[in-house]
């Protein structure tokens, strides 16, 4: 016990790695004398555990080690052992059989569950591990997390408050709420918890990270760059502040630097699929869609499951001229995510205006255009001018005058002039044809969708 816990403190402790030596030595010397004596093989498992280099001898030890221990609560601290150096949630649920009130095996499997994306199955061990210590330090925070993760978020709230009221470091609870009270949409209160929790820990750069992102949402540009600078002055090339600083770029429409960055972020982590989203995502801004295509394929090959890669191929098709594969990969998307409202909106858009009359469905056209209206609370330009090209598609002018009047009233100046180039055709009683070739499409108030 003194051996580990010195050399867990080795930092401040320079004994630490003298005691280590004194305690294996003792071990060898009981493992020389009863090579399958459990005790001693659990204490030679965590002694290998602290070194990174002997992890692998650490998991041969605790093997070892439960099939001669009894059916005790060594055994289930062994099992405890072997679940936090194999990540196995089923050697938790042993463990705890042997011993239910075990708070260790509690939040190790809760922990387990949220690398697993369970947070219900998480919530539920920390519920039960807070009966036993109510209080907690560990367990409130991890209960933090699950319950913002399920969109408990008055109850996460609760234990934010109890950690920034708790005697241990309170800078914990306040990035916690800050989490919460973004989901909330509260940004200028998750911004006061940030900056309380830069101030008590001004280093942390992760919470430098989701300062930046606050700031940027708020409008408070200069300050979010800041706080990126500060995070990439730590540490040079840090992957997250990259992306953040992409991200910032791509908003403000500065492509060229935005994929500068996201390509060293997929140099650095090509199977890393949101980075190699986002820099397909700002190819296609920037006008790129063979790149992006590119990049987008290679996610394909990842064999990804996520609906928006396909959006994304198909609105790539679409900038290509390629209309009969951009209407497939929406159709695809849509067997995937039926209310996807980007795809709605680009689907109708493509079959209302593509100058193929094979490709054009105009009924479909409406319905699509009318679902993403709906979704959208009919308050986005981009998909009322989309519903009134539908509208022209089947020859009721009169509805596509009215939705596309709408839309001028919603319109920001950048785009004014494309909605009334649209409604010039409408008046005439001809319905909108988008040309055919790499240009086509429109530009829009979403990086993300053609129009």
């Amino acid at each position: 016990e003194l051996a580990e816990q010195l050399y867990q403190t080795k930092g401040q402790n320079p004994r630490a790695f003298l005691w280590l030596q004194v305690a294996a030595g003792d071990i060898r010397d009981v493992l020389a004398a009863s090579p399958e004596n459990g005790h001693a093989l659990y204490v030679a498992a965590r002694l290998h555990r602290l070194v990174p280099s002997e992890t692998a001898r650490a998991k041969e030890l605790i093997n070892k080690a439960i099939e001669h221990l009894p059916a005790e609560p060594i055994k289930a601290r062994a099992l405890e052992l072997r679940a936090e150096l194999t990540r196995s949630r089923e050697d938790c649920s042993e463990a705890l059989r042997l011993d239910p009130r075990s708070h260790e095996a509690l939040l190790l499997r809760a922990a387990l569950s949220l690398e697993a994306d369970d947070a219900a199955a998480a919530a539920a061990d920390l519920e039960q591990a807070l009966v036993i210590r109510p209080g907690d330090f560990r367990t409130l925070t991890g209960l933090a997390d699950a319950y913002t993760a399920l969109d408990r978020l008055e109850e996460a709230l609760a234990c934010c408050n109890a950690l920034i009221t708790s005697s241990e470091e309170a800078s914990e609870g306040y990035h916690r709420r800050a989490a919460v009270r973004a989901k909330q949409q509260r940004l200028e209160d998750a911004l006061a918890d940030l900056n309380e929790t830069l101030r008590r820990s001004p280093r942390n750069l992760l919470v430098l990270l989701i300062r930046a992102r606050v700031n940027f949402n708020l409008g408070n540009v200069e300050a979010a760059r800041a706080d990126v600078d500060r995070a990439l002055s730590l540490e040079a090339e840090f992957p997250p502040a990259l992306f953040i600083r992409s991200l910032i770029a791509a908003a403000e429409r500065r492509f060229p630097e935005a994929i500068a960055d996201a390509r060293t972020l997929t140099a650095r982590d090509p199977q890393n699929a949101v980075w190699r989203m986002h820099l397909a995502s700002c190819c296609l801004a920037f006008g790129q869609p063979r790149q992006a295509l590119e990049e987008l394929d290679a996610l394909v090959e990842q064999e990804t499951k996520d609906p928006q890669v396909f959006r994304l191929r198909g609105d790539a098709q679409l900038r290509l001229g390629d209309h009969g594969r951009a209407r497939a990969e929406y159709e695809a998307v849509l067997k995937l995510a039926a209310d996807d409202e980007g795809t709605l909106n680009n689907l109708s858009w493509l079959l209302a205006t593509s100058p193929d009359a094979e490709i054009r469905d105009g009924a479909q056209a409406v319905k699509y255009a009318t679902r993403a209206a709906e979704i959208s609370n009919h308050a986005k330009p981009h998909i009322l001018s989309t519903l009134a090209a539908a509208y022209a598609e089947v020859g009721d002018f009169e509805a596509a005058l009215k939705w596309v009047d709408k839309g001028l009233e919603l319109v920001d100046d950048e785009h004014r002039k494309s909605l009334e180039n649209e409604r010039s055709h409408y008046v005439e009683n001809r319905p909108f044809r988008e040309r055919k070739d790499a240009t086509a499409g429109r530009p829009s108030a979403d990086d993300l969708q053609l129009k």
